[in-house]
């Protein structure tokens, strides 16, 4: 933006053609230190995203059913709107390979349970508790 340039998607496939192909605001072309600086971010950036490729892929593995090993409800999980691969996979090996009997007792081991204050004729809310399992309860 400094340069003028506000069209250019580093996430892009071709962002290194276009990275080649950039001029500057008033029409010159991006000096040769700022396009090795910009060659080196996009370097860490794939770097980054293949990481983010493997972990997923050991996540799909992880979740890929096995015979009768794996039950359905991660699909069943997955199946549900809102919910996506990254969130079934958490709240399976973090909470659903537990049994409870209720879902006060699933809200409870996540933390999520409210906590209520009474004194007198006053009876309040106090929000949630931070108890439970805090990978879940941030998830």
């Amino acid at each position: 933006f400094a340069q003028g340039i506000s069209d250019y998607e580093p996430c892009h496939r071709s962002r290194r053609e276009r990275l080649e192909q950039l001029i500057t605001g008033d029409g010159r072309p991006l000096p040769a230190h700022l396009k090795a600086q910009l060659s080196r971010e996009l370097d860490r950036l794939e770097l980054t995203l293949e990481q983010i490729k493997a972990v997923e892929a050991e996540r799909d593995a992880l979740l890929a059913p096995k015979g009768e090993a794996t039950p359905a409800s991660v699909g069943a999980l997955t199946g549900l709107r809102g919910i996506g691969p990254e969130f079934a996979t958490v709240l399976w090996l973090e909470c659903f390979f537990r049994s409870f009997s209720n879902r006060r007792q699933v809200a409870a081991y996540a933390g999520l349970a409210p906590t209520p204050w009474q004194s007198g004729s006053v009876d309040h809310e106090q929000g949630l508790s931070k108890s439970g399992n805090p990978k879940l309860r941030s998830t």
